[in-house]
């Protein structure tokens, strides 16, 4: 018996060639990981402006909806008092432009008189929206003084890098007996 020597050839890549390849790996796993990263942290800052966005039509529609059945105490570009008759309160509305903050105060009327609005003491105030990019701003007419029906408009912008979102609104007031018009 004669023994034969079988001359085994191993087929594979030479170290170069795996140093290559792992190499090429590496990039491609680097860049792909990159594109997730970022696609997430886009996404998250999406939903954190769809999340302002809701909660500033939040506080638009409230705000719309006590108007209307409301006679304007006071206001400027940054507050808004207001007397809603369907409740039986007075509202405060502030916006702080040094703190970007956009809050609420509400107290049961003592009386009909719109002085019990400007003045007197408010509860703590309620936070509707709190965002470094937040701006608000009204603008309208009084009925108290007039005999036109008043109306307000509410104006909000909300930004994200390049992206600026604006929402707006304008209510006619429902006051007909104040301003003397019924």
């Amino acid at each position: 018996m004669q023994k034969k020597c079988f001359s085994k050839s191993y087929k594979g890549f030479s170290l170069p060639e795996m140093l290559v390849a792992m190499f090429i790996f590496s990039l491609v796993i680097g860049i792909v990981s990159q594109i997730f990263t970022q696609a997430f942290i886009g996404y998250r800052e999406q939903k954190r402006l769809q999340s302002d966005i809701e909660s500033a039509q939040f506080a638009i529609n409230t705000i719309a909806k006590e108007l209307r059945t409301a006679s304007i105490s006071s206001f400027s570009a940054t507050s808004l008092t207001f007397m809603d008759y369907s409740q039986q309160k007075c509202f405060l509305y502030n916006y702080d432009s040094s703190t970007k903050i956009f809050t609420v105060k509400s107290k049961v009327l003592i009386s009909s008189d719109f002085n019990d609005c400007n003045g007197g003491i408010y509860p703590d105030p309620v936070t509707l929206v709190s965002d470094p990019s937040l701006i608000v701003r009204f603008n309208g007419t009084s009925s108290v003084f007039s005999t036109t029906v008043g109306r307000v408009t509410i104006f909000l912008s909300l930004s994200s890098g390049a992206t600026t979102t604006r929402l707006q609104t304008s209510v006619s007031l429902r006051d007909y007996k104040v301003s003397g018009v019924q």
